[in-house]
């Protein structure tokens, strides 16, 4: 992983017969516009945003909408190329998966045992 992302915390999401696997939350602006790409492996990234883009990407990835009480408001899978609206979302995961939660189901973040 690269030095600019070591310091983001690591996550997983759950919901009802669904989990992420490892998400970090990207705060910066330079992290959330670059998004998915630097991130090796099955890990996903968590922005507060609104829209995504995969211009400059190879593959299509999971995106999943949430609204501010996490609620799946939209869950889709986006091919390269495309653009990605959810005028109500508060965040974005981005997730190299196609595995993704069913819409209108509560995502969590795990609690650690």
């Amino acid at each position: 992983m690269s030095d600019a992302l070591s310091c983001h915390p690591f996550v997983r999401l759950v919901a009802p017969d669904w989990s992420s696997g490892p998400v970090v939350i990207l705060t910066r602006h330079r992290d959330r516009r670059i998004g998915l790409r630097p991130l090796p492996g099955p890990f996903g990234a968590l922005l507060e945003a609104r829209s995504i883009h995969t211009f400059g990407m190879h593959a299509p990835i999971g995106v999943v909408a949430l609204d501010k009480k996490g609620l799946v408001i939209r869950a889709a899978v986006v091919p390269p190329r495309r653009v990605l609206f959810a005028p109500t979302a508060r965040w974005l995961l981005e997730t190299a998966s196609t595995d993704l939660p069913n819409k209108g189901v509560r995502v969590q973040r795990a609690l650690d045992s």
